[in-house]
């Protein structure tokens, strides 16, 4: 539809004649100066403020053209994913893993590991809700590792950290970082 717009203006520019306008001191300017450039690239706009009804000048065309654009760009932009269906079960089991690990005795070091884990949980739950993590092995991997610390099988889940580490580290670094932390701390704390 822009497009459209545009190659209307286009047209009419072309079929306008090239008229002469008369200035103050009475010097005749061709129509494609610079003083009409901006009037024939919006015919039947003014562009100078002192020409607008209600007084704000190019500003008021300037902000109609952002709405107009703003709104094409909103048209064209593409629907966002869906988030994934096993979202809400990581969620939970990583949230209830980590309120055990916060309310066991953490060393100061330890407590400045649960930050990481924290950063990397959130990452790796704000990529699961917005369907950007859309790899079923990693979200499968991510499944089973859950399972492992809802059974508080520590030594699997460490395992399964490491596995994940291996495969997916280039991709997933960000909240992987955090999980080797989490499997590392429950294995300490939690482990028989």
């Amino acid at each position: 539809q822009q497009q459209q717009q545009q190659q209307q203006q286009q047209q009419q520019r072309q079929t306008q004649p090239a008229v002469q306008t008369t200035h103050q001191a009475g010097h005749t300017q061709p129509a494609g100066s610079q003083r009409n450039l901006a009037a024939q690239r919006a015919p039947g706009r003014p562009t100078a403020g002192k020409h607008m009804p209600d007084g704000f000048g190019s500003t008021h065309a300037a902000a109609r053209n952002y709405v107009e654009q703003a709104t094409a760009a909103q048209v064209q932009s593409p629907p966002a994913a869906a988030p994934v269906p096993e979202a809400g079960t990581i969620t939970n089991s990583l949230q209830i893993i980590i309120s055990r690990l916060k309310a066991s005795n953490l060393r100061p070091s330890q407590q400045r590991q649960i930050i990481s884990i924290d950063a990397g949980v959130d990452i790796l739950i704000k990529s699961l809700n917005s369907g950007q993590l859309q790899d079923r092995d990693v979200v499968q991997a991510l499944v089973s590792l859950c399972a492992s610390f809802d059974s508080d099988d520590f030594n699997s889940a460490a395992r399964q950290t490491a596995g994940m580490v291996r495969n997916y580290w280039k991709e997933h670094k960000d909240w992987l970082k955090g999980f080797k932390y989490l499997s590392t701390l429950c294995k300490t704390h939690f482990a028989n």
